[in-house]
Protein backbone atom coordinates (compact mmCIF):
# COMPACT_ATOMS: atom_id res chain seq x y z
CA UNK A 1 0.00 0.00 0.00
CA UNK A 2 2.67 2.49 0.79
CA UNK A 3 4.30 1.61 -2.37
CA UNK A 4 1.15 2.05 -4.01
CA UNK A 5 0.73 5.67 -2.83
CA UNK A 6 4.15 6.54 -3.58
CA UNK A 7 4.10 6.01 -6.99
CA UNK A 8 1.03 8.11 -6.96
CA UNK A 9 2.40 10.77 -5.47
CA UNK A 10 5.18 10.82 -7.94
CA UNK A 11 2.96 10.48 -10.75
CA UNK A 12 0.63 13.42 -9.68
CA UNK A 13 3.91 15.88 -10.12
CA UNK A 14 4.62 14.33 -13.03
CA UNK A 15 0.67 14.47 -14.13
CA UNK A 16 0.75 18.29 -13.45
CA UNK A 17 4.07 18.80 -14.94
CA UNK A 18 3.29 17.14 -18.24
CA UNK A 19 -0.14 18.89 -18.29
CA UNK A 20 1.84 21.92 -17.92
CA UNK A 21 4.01 21.33 -20.14
CA UNK A 22 1.16 20.44 -22.58
CA UNK A 23 -0.33 23.26 -21.96
CA UNK A 24 2.70 25.23 -22.19
CA UNK A 25 3.51 23.35 -25.27
CA UNK A 26 -0.36 24.44 -26.53
CA UNK A 27 0.77 28.14 -25.82
CA UNK A 28 3.98 27.61 -27.83
CA UNK A 29 2.40 26.05 -30.34
CA UNK A 30 -0.30 28.42 -30.32
CA UNK A 31 2.32 31.41 -30.17
CA UNK A 32 4.39 29.75 -32.99
CA UNK A 33 1.00 29.32 -35.23
CA UNK A 34 0.48 33.67 -34.55
CA UNK A 35 4.03 34.04 -35.34
CA UNK A 36 3.94 31.54 -38.67
CA UNK A 37 0.01 33.14 -39.50
CA UNK A 38 1.52 36.74 -38.92
CA UNK A 39 4.87 35.42 -41.10
CA UNK A 40 2.53 33.81 -43.79
CA UNK A 41 0.56 36.83 -43.25
CA UNK A 42 3.67 38.91 -44.18
CA UNK A 43 4.54 36.74 -46.39
CA UNK A 44 1.66 37.11 -48.78
CA UNK A 45 1.19 40.56 -48.03
CA UNK A 46 4.74 41.00 -49.94
CA UNK A 47 3.69 38.06 -52.77
CA UNK A 48 0.79 40.40 -53.39
CA UNK A 49 2.95 43.45 -53.54
CA UNK A 50 5.51 41.98 -55.49
CA UNK A 51 2.95 40.52 -57.64
CA UNK A 52 1.46 43.80 -57.89
CA UNK A 53 5.29 45.03 -59.18
CA UNK A 54 5.59 42.19 -61.43
CA UNK A 55 2.75 43.02 -63.01
CA UNK A 56 3.62 47.00 -63.65
CA UNK A 57 6.80 45.69 -64.70
CA UNK A 58 5.18 43.54 -67.55
CA UNK A 59 2.59 46.30 -68.49
CA UNK A 60 5.46 48.74 -68.41
CA UNK A 61 7.44 46.00 -70.43
CA UNK A 62 4.63 45.83 -73.08
CA UNK A 63 3.75 49.24 -73.46
CA UNK A 64 7.43 49.43 -74.37
CA UNK A 65 7.16 47.08 -76.88
CA UNK A 66 3.97 48.56 -78.05
CA UNK A 67 5.51 51.81 -78.71
CA UNK A 68 8.88 50.41 -80.24
CA UNK A 69 6.67 48.57 -82.93
CA UNK A 70 4.54 52.17 -83.23
CA UNK A 71 7.79 53.82 -84.25
CA UNK A 72 9.38 51.53 -86.49
CA UNK A 73 5.95 51.40 -88.17
CA UNK A 74 6.10 54.74 -88.56
CA UNK A 75 9.71 55.26 -89.79
CA UNK A 76 9.10 52.41 -92.27
CA UNK A 77 6.17 54.11 -93.82
CA UNK A 78 8.20 57.36 -94.10
CA UNK A 79 10.59 55.37 -96.15
CA UNK A 80 8.31 53.73 -98.26
CA UNK A 81 6.86 57.57 -98.80
CA UNK A 82 10.13 58.67 -100.38
CA UNK A 83 9.88 59.48 -104.15
CA UNK A 84 7.30 60.73 -106.50
CA UNK A 85 5.48 57.26 -106.49
CA UNK A 86 3.32 57.24 -103.42
CA UNK A 87 3.04 60.89 -102.69
CA UNK A 88 0.10 63.02 -102.66
CA UNK A 89 -1.96 63.25 -106.07
CA UNK A 90 -1.89 67.13 -106.21
CA UNK A 91 1.76 67.09 -104.22
CA UNK A 92 4.10 70.12 -105.91
CA UNK A 93 7.16 68.08 -106.97
CA UNK A 94 9.37 71.45 -106.84
CA UNK A 95 9.51 70.18 -102.74
CA UNK A 96 10.51 66.46 -103.39
CA UNK A 97 14.25 66.91 -102.93
CA UNK A 98 12.57 68.50 -99.42
CA UNK A 99 10.20 66.43 -98.51
CA UNK A 100 12.51 63.26 -99.24
CA UNK A 101 15.38 64.49 -97.22
CA UNK A 102 12.54 64.98 -94.41
CA UNK A 103 11.54 61.52 -94.43
CA UNK A 104 14.43 59.93 -94.24
CA UNK A 105 15.87 61.80 -91.17
CA UNK A 106 12.12 60.94 -89.77
CA UNK A 107 11.81 57.58 -91.06
CA UNK A 108 15.62 56.50 -89.64
CA UNK A 109 15.23 58.64 -86.20
CA UNK A 110 11.93 57.00 -85.80
CA UNK A 111 13.34 53.25 -86.26
CA UNK A 112 16.39 54.32 -84.03
CA UNK A 113 13.79 55.17 -81.13
CA UNK A 114 12.67 51.77 -80.96
CA UNK A 115 16.00 50.98 -79.42
CA UNK A 116 15.73 53.77 -76.11
CA UNK A 117 12.08 52.20 -75.34
CA UNK A 118 12.91 48.37 -75.50
CA UNK A 119 16.21 49.29 -73.53
CA UNK A 120 14.26 51.93 -71.23
CA UNK A 121 16.75 54.80 -71.64
CA UNK A 122 14.83 57.44 -69.45
CA UNK A 123 12.60 60.21 -69.28
CA UNK A 124 14.96 62.55 -71.31
CA UNK A 125 14.60 60.13 -74.35
CA UNK A 126 10.76 59.88 -73.80
CA UNK A 127 10.79 63.11 -74.27
CA UNK A 128 12.21 63.64 -77.26
CA UNK A 129 10.71 60.84 -78.48
CA UNK A 130 6.99 62.23 -77.93
CA UNK A 131 7.98 65.89 -79.20
CA UNK A 132 9.52 64.66 -82.32
CA UNK A 133 6.65 62.14 -83.03
CA UNK A 134 4.28 64.99 -82.23
CA UNK A 135 6.13 67.76 -84.75
CA UNK A 136 5.89 64.71 -87.38
CA UNK A 137 1.84 64.32 -86.84
CA UNK A 138 1.08 67.59 -86.99
CA UNK A 139 2.92 69.05 -90.15
CA UNK A 140 1.75 65.92 -91.72
CA UNK A 141 -2.00 67.20 -90.57
CA UNK A 142 -0.65 71.11 -91.59
CA UNK A 143 -0.02 69.54 -94.92
CA UNK A 144 -3.61 68.19 -95.32
CA UNK A 145 -5.31 71.67 -94.89
CA UNK A 146 -4.76 74.73 -97.06
CA UNK A 147 -1.21 76.33 -96.15
CA UNK A 148 1.42 78.58 -97.92
CA UNK A 149 3.76 75.68 -98.48
CA UNK A 150 1.72 73.83 -100.44
CA UNK A 151 -0.74 76.30 -100.94
CA UNK A 152 -3.21 74.20 -100.97
CA UNK A 153 -4.47 71.18 -99.08
CA UNK A 154 -2.89 67.94 -100.27
CA UNK A 155 -5.36 64.87 -101.28
CA UNK A 156 -4.29 61.02 -100.55
CA UNK A 157 -4.47 59.00 -103.05
CA UNK A 158 -3.32 55.91 -100.57
CA UNK A 159 -3.78 54.98 -96.89
CA UNK A 160 0.09 55.50 -96.32
CA UNK A 161 -0.13 59.12 -94.45
CA UNK A 162 -3.44 57.63 -92.68
CA UNK A 163 -1.18 54.69 -91.26
CA UNK A 164 1.64 57.05 -90.69
CA UNK A 165 -0.60 58.81 -88.44
CA UNK A 166 -2.12 55.79 -86.17
CA UNK A 167 1.33 54.40 -85.88
CA UNK A 168 2.86 58.03 -84.37
CA UNK A 169 -0.41 58.20 -81.96
CA UNK A 170 0.00 54.84 -81.17
CA UNK A 171 3.51 55.41 -79.98
CA UNK A 172 2.69 59.35 -78.54
CA UNK A 173 -0.09 57.34 -76.23
CA UNK A 174 1.78 54.34 -75.02
CA UNK A 175 5.28 56.37 -74.13
CA UNK A 176 3.21 59.63 -72.77
CA UNK A 177 1.95 56.19 -70.40
CA UNK A 178 5.72 54.45 -69.72
CA UNK A 179 7.22 58.66 -69.06
CA UNK A 180 4.25 59.40 -66.40
CA UNK A 181 5.32 56.30 -64.98
CA UNK A 182 8.85 56.59 -65.02
CA UNK A 183 8.33 59.76 -63.55
CA UNK A 184 6.19 58.75 -60.66
CA UNK A 185 8.28 56.24 -59.61
CA UNK A 186 11.83 58.37 -59.94
CA UNK A 187 9.76 61.13 -57.85
CA UNK A 188 8.60 58.47 -55.28
CA UNK A 189 12.49 57.38 -55.36
CA UNK A 190 13.61 61.06 -54.64
CA UNK A 191 11.46 61.38 -51.28
CA UNK A 192 12.47 57.85 -50.16
CA UNK A 193 15.74 59.46 -50.67
CA UNK A 194 14.61 62.74 -48.88
CA UNK A 195 13.29 60.93 -46.15
CA UNK A 196 16.04 58.28 -45.46
CA UNK A 197 18.70 61.60 -45.26
CA UNK A 198 16.00 63.14 -43.01
CA UNK A 199 15.94 59.98 -40.44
Amino acid sequence: MGLLLSIIALKKPFSLNSSAQVSNSGSTNAGISKASGISYGTGRLSYESEGNRLSVKLEDRLLAYIAAAATIAGGVLHLMMIGPLLKPANFPMQLLLYTDILFIVAGLAQIFWALPMIKGWGLRWYYVGILGTAALSISLIFTRLPNEITSSALVDTNPMALLTEISQFLYIGATTIIARRAYLRQKEKMRSVRLDRGN
